[in-house]
């Protein structure tokens, strides 16, 4: 089962780093963020409706993906932010 994990969590990082590609590339966004994390967040200030319409049919199985992804990216901040706290006391 661990061999289909790591195949599973190998192509989740492979996409996640071309999503953040075109993200930098052709949206001139941040490379720490996808493209449909920013999608999110351009959207609650007003914007990327269209865009943020075309991802989540993309997704179609996900409620909302761009606001998953956004999610997602909060979480991993957060365990990162966790796990350095954790550093600190060590030093």
């Amino acid at each position: 089962m661990r061999p289909f994990h790591i195949l599973y969590k190998l192509a989740h990082d492979i996409i996640s780093t071309f999503s953040r590609f075109i993200n930098a590339l052709y949206f001139l966004g941040d490379t720490d963020q996808t493209l449909s994390s920013r999608t999110h967040v351009e959207y609650k200030r007003g914007r990327w409706s269209y865009v943020r319409m075309v991802i989540n049919s993309i997704f179609f199985w996900q409620k909302d993906h761009c606001a998953s992804a956004w999610e997602d990216e909060v979480q991993g901040a957060l365990r990162t932010l966790k796990v350095n706290d954790g550093l600190k006391l060590l030093l």
